[in-house]
Order: C-alpha cells, then sequence, then structure tokens
C-alpha cells in the first residue's frame, strides 16, 4: 500500500508539473499581455519566459512544504522523457523538403530550441519543451519546499552545556 501511495503522489506531481503549471503559466500570461501592448518582451516568450516555469516553482515549493514528499524531486526525469520522446517522434517523420533542406539535427533544433526562428509554429517548444522546463522548475520548487518545510517544522530546544542535565 505505501508503494502505491507514493506512485500515486509521484503521478499527482507530474501531473503538475508537466501540464497544470504550463497552463497556469500560460493564463497568467494572457492576463499580463494586454498590459504591454505589442512591446516585445522576454517575459512572454515561450517556452523560455519566466512566466511560463516560475508558477511551476511556486505551486511546486507551497505545495510540498506541506506534503513533505520526496518523489516530487523527481518529476523533471519525466519531462525529460516526454521531450526525448517527442524528439525520436519528430525524427521518424523527419523530411528535408519540409524544412528547405535542413539536417534532421537542424529540425529538432529549430523544432524544440530554437529562439525565434521555429518549425511548426512553435508547437513542439510549447507542447514538448515548456512542459520539459516546467518539471525541471517544479523538481526545484519541491526541493526548496521539502527543506524549508523539515527546517520549519524542527523545534530548537537548548542544550546545556557542560555534562549531564
Amino acid at each position: 500500500m505505501f508503494r502505491t501511495k507514493e506512485l500515486g503522489m509521484f503521478v499527482l506531481h507530474a501531473i503538475l508539473a508537466l501540464v497544470v503549471s504550463p497552463v497556469l503559466g500560460g493564463a497568467i500570461t494572457l492576463v499580463l499581455r494586454p498590459l504591454l501592448g505589442d512591446s516585445e518582451n522576454a517575459l512572454f516568450d515561450v517556452p523560455y519566459g519566466p512566466l511560463f516555469w516560475i508558477p511551476a516553482l511556486l505551486v511546486a515549493f507551497l505545495l510540498n512544504r506541506k506534503l513533505h514528499n520526496d518523489s516530487a524531486k523527481w518529476v523533471w526525469i519525466v519531462g525529460l522523457l516526454w521531450l526525448f520522446c517527442r524528439m525520436v517522434v519528430t525524427l521518424r517523420w523527419y523530411d528535408s523538403r519540409w524544412c528547405n533542406g535542413c539536417s534532421s539535427p537542424q529540425f529538432i533544433w529549430y523544432s524544440y530550441f530554437s529562439y525565434r526562428n521555429c518549425m511548426q509554429e512553435c508547437l513542439g517548444q510549447l507542447l514538448a519543451t515548456l512542459p520539459m522546463l516546467s518539471s525541471v522548475a517544479y523538481a526545484i520548487g519541491a526541493s526548496l519546499g521539502l527543506k524549508s518545510g523539515r527546517h520549519s517544522g524542527r523545534q530548537l530546544t537548548a542544550k546545556p552545556l557542560g555534562g549531564n542535565p
């Protein structure tokens, strides 16, 4: 039963990191975008803008401060595997005619990592790179929350200076 509960918590953290946090970041971006008009701003860049990954860090910090769940620190692996699987699928249907004769590594770069020069409406960055970055931020926030929660739960007691109390 303990392992089932731990696995369930890990799945919950993975969903929060890879799905909920990027959606939350997107919602925050949609709300704040009208305040800046049409200006280009690094805060709104998908997937590298902090408005997209800071929500993951904060959600994980606050949640893991209360839950004290060690498995939350490992969700970055799921994000990395998700990105890797997406890249493998992309390579399976790669054709140089679709990217003006670029090589397969260039196609992967433009699809998932390129800044302001991406392939296929930047869907690779939105659907694979952003969740991976959110999972890394979530894992960092979970680790910080775990440390913070453990330190806040400790009670300091004075020890006598000398031999026996």
